[in-house]
């Protein structure tokens, strides 16, 4: 076990004089991206029903000179009808975010770590048989770290997005949501 920790160690400090290879300026830098795309979102937490499901978005921002990406996502997704013992309840959320970045260029596809935030409104409605239904909604802080990676073809880009989301509500709620768009 000693032998390890010294090897880790070792390697660790040797990894600090290696220089990181340069990477080519994105094919992003100094310009406007809008996209249009379809979403899959995954719930990650115990219990019925998934508020994500199937959705669509529209995002858009701008790349600044140094790299840096700012820019914004709305996205509405339709959720899920669950029937449960005397009745059923459905779930739906759409979400409105800010989202900032990095852009590296690799190669023919531009990389961008990115970190959203902002609300995200939900509702459901719960029907119990021969009681009628019942409706609840409620907006909530969200955050969602992830990484997008998009090819620039000659007259559109495609990208592919996947975030980790976390909603701050009286039980944080957390989803992995993937994304598939074209751009120009």
């Amino acid at each position: 076990m000693r032998g390890v920790r010294w090897l880790g160690a070792l390697l660790m400090a040797g990894a600090c004089f290696v220089s990181a290879p340069a990477f080519a300026a994105p094919a992003t830098v100094n310009s406007i991206q809008i996209g249009l795309g379809a979403r899959y979102g995954i719930e990650m937490m115990e219990g019925e029903g998934n508020p994500w499901g199937f959705g669509l978005g529209v995002n858009g921002g701008i790349t600044l000179p140094m790299a840096v990406y700012v820019g914004g996502v709305a996205e509405y997704f339709f959720g899920e009808e669950v029937d449960v013992p005397g009745g059923s309840f459905s779930t739906n959320l759409w979400q409105l975010m800010a989202e900032g970045g990095y852009d590296l260029g690799a190669g023919p596809l531009v990389v961008r770590p990115k970190v959203g935030l902002g609300f995200v409104s939900s509702s459901g409605e719960a029907c119990v048989t021969g009681f009628g239904c019942t409706d609840v909604s409620s907006t909530d802080f969200a955050l969602a770290p992830g990484v997008a990676v998009m090819a620039f073809l000659p007259m559109l880009s495609v990208s592919a997005d996947v975030r980790y989301e976390l909603v701050f509500a009286e039980e944080t709620g957390k989803g992995l949501l993937f994304s598939l768009g074209l751009g120009f």
